[in-house]
């Protein structure tokens, strides 16, 4: 499976924390990214890190950013979207539904791998 995950962050400390730990995978390419500002707004967009996976990369990349999850208390927001199906979330409590947008991919895919 191949697909792409977007990592948007209210602490702009928090999205290098989690690229340092993500750094230098070999499943999977880890990149700063800025969002386009909205009409009307004056500042450049904001910051958010592209995680993009091939075969067996998701589960890595799932697995190492569940861990860093637990152990913040932060507003995040996750777009994860892999052959074509898209599942956001943003909470404040992220390691869990992290888990349970990856159970959906699976869900919509019809199947239980864990790739």
């Amino acid at each position: 499976m191949q697909g792409d995950m977007e990592i948007f962050f209210d602490d702009p400390a928090d999205l290098g924390s989690l690229r340092t730990l993500l750094a230098d995978h070999e499943r999977f390419t880890v990149a700063p990214r800025a969002a386009a500002a909205r009409a009307g707004e004056l500042s450049a967009g904001r910051a958010f890190l592209e995680i993009v996976f091939g075969g067996g990369g998701s589960a890595a990349a799932f697995g190492l950013i569940k861990t860093w999850l637990e152990s913040k208390v932060t507003v995040i927001k996750i777009r994860v979207s892999e052959d074509g199906e898209e599942i956001i979330v943003r909470s404040l409590h992220a390691a869990q539904d992290l888990e349970r947008a990856k159970a959906a991919l699976r869900a919509k895919r019809g199947d239980d791998a864990d790739s």
